[in-house]
């Protein structure tokens, strides 16, 4: 098939096969999970055939925007809002051309907005489900062609909205999807387990100052989960487990759930650190340690960053997991705020390095984390230095990184290591 079809033709198969999966999906409360995945590979699909140039036309229905494809005798449509989303700058391209779509989108907007800012004088968060932004949903024309799809109702949109929002015990569903799905976002620990110390931010070590009520730590953006792994069939306890999570990115205010890029730390019992950041378009992170793996998850759900850590393969058919969950974020986010733990320059390499912890320490630094991204690669930086700093070579310069928190704010360096 490679060497056969046209990209422009795989994706028309995703499209199609999507289309006639989430048909099979709609209504039937058991395959709920596969319904929304499966709509996610459609918007993905559908944003891909604009990609090669078939340009949508545009239509409204109950005051939501959607775009159209007429491809092989079928109708497709997608919000035009998904399609925004996906697309990102490359949209501009489908505005100028169909300016009745920009001005329905517009609208649209201009609408939530206002939906949203009465909710919050009235103290009640959410999002309409009716009025915000509906799976991706294919349709038939008026006389149905072989290929063309069944539109399910956006009310059952509306319920799968619901029931995502709520916060209940761990998702097993049944359904080819299912196995993918995070895990509820936070599970109740064991009362067989013994009971667990918090763990210290840092070793009491000489170099380590204890905080006075008067210091004032900046603030971080990280959620830190302790895991503890006991086994199914026995009574052998291990952990915890410190799974440390940081975005990359921020979306801000987008009312559904979407992934995010992540950077992650973990760290064994036994004091084993791993360091991984997701690569592309990949949002989750496999996370091995310790001979343990778990999936790791970010996601931005209007303006609020979520986190899930899930056991899986050989670890969840052994051990049942809990966790306790510390998280830390600013009550108003933006993509500003991540400027403190990044540096873009001309030329040279990006660094993200973030506070593995608040304490501060004698000599003004404090443990990092971080990674360089050259040419689209992203490297997790491992090597320590002295004191709290983290080393790396790059064009066959030794170079070290430090952090410190100033004035309430996070701040960190990149400097040349003189030859010892």
């Amino acid at each position: 098939m490679e060497k056969i079809l046209k990209p422009e033709q795989k994706t028309y198969l995703i499209l199609c096969l999507a289309s006639g999966m989430m048909d099979g999906c709609a209504g039937k409360e058991e395959l709920k999970a596969d319904y929304q995945i499966i709509s996610r590979i459609y918007s993905n699909a559908f944003a891909g055939m604009i990609r090669y140039g078939f340009m949508p036309a545009c239509e409204a229905k109950d005051g939501v925007s959607f775009l159209t494809l007429d491809l092989e005798g079928g109708v497709y449509r997608c919000p035009a809002r998904t399609v925004k989303n996906i697309l990102k700058a490359e949209f501009a391209a489908v505005e100028e051309k169909l300016p009745k779509a920009a001005a329905m989108a517009a609208e649209e907007e201009a609408r939530l907005a206002a939906e949203l800012k009465n909710r919050e004088k009235r103290g009640k968060p959410g999002i309409s489900s009716e009025t915000g932004q509906a799976a991706a949903e294919p349709v038939k024309k008026p006389e149905p062609p072989v290929r063309g799809v069944r539109e399910p109702e956006l009310s059952m949109r509306a319920e799968e909205e619901t029931a995502s929002s709520q916060d209940t015990a761990a998702r097993p569903l049944p359904g080819i999807f299912s196995r993918f799905l995070p895990k509820s976002k936070k599970q109740e620990a064991l009362n067989a387990a013994p009971a667990v110390q918090p763990i210290q931010k840092e070793a009491a070590v000489p170099d380590v100052i204890p905080q006075t009520a008067e210091e004032e730590c900046g603030e971080r953006i990280c959620h830190t989960h302790y895991v503890m792994l006991r086994k199914t069939y026995g009574i052998q306890v291990t952990g915890p487990y410190m799974i440390q999570i940081w975005p990359t990115e921020v979306i801000e205010m987008y009312p559904e759930r979407l992934p995010s890029a992540i950077f992650v730390r973990a760290q064994a019992p036994n004091g084993t650190a791993v360091c991984k950041v997701s690569e592309g378009r990949a949002r989750y992170i496999v996370l091995e340690i310790d001979n343990k793996q778990f999936n790791v998850f970010g996601f931005w759900e209007g303006g609020k960053f979520i986190t899930e850590v899930a056991a899986i393969n050989k670890t969840a058919s052994i051990f049942t997991m809990s966790e306790e969950v510390e998280q830390e974020c600013p009550e108003q986010v933006s993509d500003v705020f991540l400027d403190q733990f990044r540096s873009r320059e001309p030329h040279r390499p990006e660094f993200f390095v973030v506070p593995v912890s608040n304490v501060i320490q004698e000599e003004g630094t404090v443990p990092i984390a971080a990674f360089i991204k050259v040419r689209d690669k992203n490297y997790p930086v491992s090597a320590r230095g002295s004191g709290n700093t983290l080393r790396f070579t790059y064009e066959n310069v030794l170079s070290e990184i430090s952090g410190w928190w100033e004035d309430g704010k996070f701040v960190f360096a990149v400097r040349p290591v003189e030859e010892e």
